[in-house]
């Protein structure tokens, strides 16, 4: 979890993704909080490695919860509530960026992954198109969970954490050389087994 939370959220510590998320879809308010208190820290983070103005990153958590609740009833539903919710701050960012910067793309030095996704497209076409994936995250996972311990750790942190190369050597307590070595290793394991799926070695990528 990201941050502990008040007694009176105990109950939702024990329910899974789908039961928190759909309980949330259906209007309950201590849902949201919940949601809220264990993943603020973390999309504050990551908000910070796309776009290091914290008034903006806090702005753009706050809206993006605002906008979720508003459109609670006709989100889809999700396995993974982190996942979706790290996807929806970065889309919300860029189009923030967009907005201040009148560009019809984000400069390179704004840009964490090149390519990543047309933000020129609706904010609620690309949480549909985050639910789309879920199957393919599936069997992206399995085939993470294949991977040799310290591997399996490189690409949590790297491509679904969000962590640069330096902070995972931190993380890790080794040198940052040891890093690149391994994210290579898993990446080329992966790719081999994915071999049938290229588009899911594609999307692993961009995650």
């Amino acid at each position: 979890m990201s941050s502990s939370v008040p007694s009176r959220f105990q109950q939702w510590e024990t329910l899974s993704d789908v039961d928190i998320w759909n309980s949330f879809r259906a209007g309950n308010q201590q849902a949201l909080e919940y949601i809220y208190r264990i993943y603020a820290k973390d999309l504050f983070n990551y908000g910070m490695k796309i776009k290091t103005h914290r008034n903006l990153v806090k702005d753009c958590i706050q809206e993006l919860f605002v906008e979720l609740w508003k459109s609670r009833s006709g989100l889809c539903e999700t396995h993974h509530i982190k996942f979706y919710l790290l996807k929806a701050i970065k889309i919300k960012i860029y189009h923030q960026l967009k907005h201040q910067m009148r560009f019809d793309h984000i400069s390179t030095s704004d840009q964490t992954c090149s390519g990543l996704m047309d933000i020129s497209s609706s904010y609620e076409d690309h949480l549909i198109e985050t639910q789309s994936r879920e199957a393919s995250r599936k069997k992206i996972t399995q085939c993470v969970q294949q991977l040799p311990a310290r591997q399996q750790e490189i690409i949590h942190l790297l491509f679904f954490e969000g962590q640069s190369y330096e902070e995972i050597a931190d993380i890790m307590g080794i040198h940052v050389q040891s890093v690149y070595t391994l994210a290579w290793k898993a990446l080329t394991a992966l790719k081999k087994r994915l071999v049938d799926y290229p588009i899911l070695f594609f999307i692993i990528c961009l995650c």
